[in-house]
């Protein structure tokens, strides 16, 4: 008998078969006055057809918790995943069980396959090929443009830096020397000597 099939009493063949393959076997009956029949059977399973899905994945973003489910249609569960070819993004690691997870921590496109081998007894299996591009961080400086100042009075300003979420900001103030004799400019704190820095990390929504 295939393997994940039986024969009941009553003449029911029933289960799941877990290999593919031609199986030969002979059926027995036994009536009330104990005559019996033999019947001779040739039962062929045939490999069911097997698929990873998604067909594609959805992008990870830079530094940021990434999770992702592979699951397999057809063959036998469980199923045991790994990657056979390529690499995967720096910080993202798959499981046996198909998970995807982890912080990508390095920009770029990323191609691999992965392969999924069920649990039949001849080790049926599908691969399936992805791309991932991390897209590098994007980092944006406000305000565009600067209010006048005023030789001989005090500047203050903020700018904010937004990465990915957190917020930097700098702020700065020109001292009245350093502005006697020379027009205003608008410098970044590292740049300038005169400038008295203040650094503050915040939180998005903070």
């Amino acid at each position: 008998m295939p393997s994940g099939l039986t024969l009941a009493s009553n003449g029911t063949l029933s289960g799941t078969p877990t290999s593919s393959g031609n199986f030969s076997f002979t059926a027995r009956a036994t009536d009330a006055f104990s005559y019996t029949g033999t019947r001779s059977y040739t039962l062929t399973i045939v490999a069911g057809s097997m698929a990873i899905t998604p067909a594609t994945l959805p992008a990870p973003i830079y530094s940021s918790s990434y999770s992702q489910q592979l699951t397999v249609s057809g063959g036998v569960a469980p199923y045991t995943f790994s990657i056979n070819g390529g690499s995967l993004p720096t910080g993202i690691a798959l499981s046996s069980t198909g998970t995807l997870t982890g912080s990508p921590s390095s920009p770029g496109t990323y191609t691999f396959s992965v392969t999924a081998v069920d649990s039949s007894s001849n080790l049926t299996s599908v691969s399936q090929s992805y791309t991932l591009t991390i897209a590098t961080p994007f980092i944006d400086i406000t305000p565009i443009t600067l209010p006048a100042a005023t030789v001989g009075h005090g500047v203050q300003h903020v700018d904010q830096r937004q990465r990915w979420g957190y917020t930097l900001r700098v702020r700065y103030r020109l001292r009245r020397a350093a502005c006697r004799n020379e027009p205003y400019q608008h410098r970044h704190p590292e740049w300038h000597t005169n400038h008295r820095r203040y650094v503050h990390f915040r939180g998005a929504g903070q």
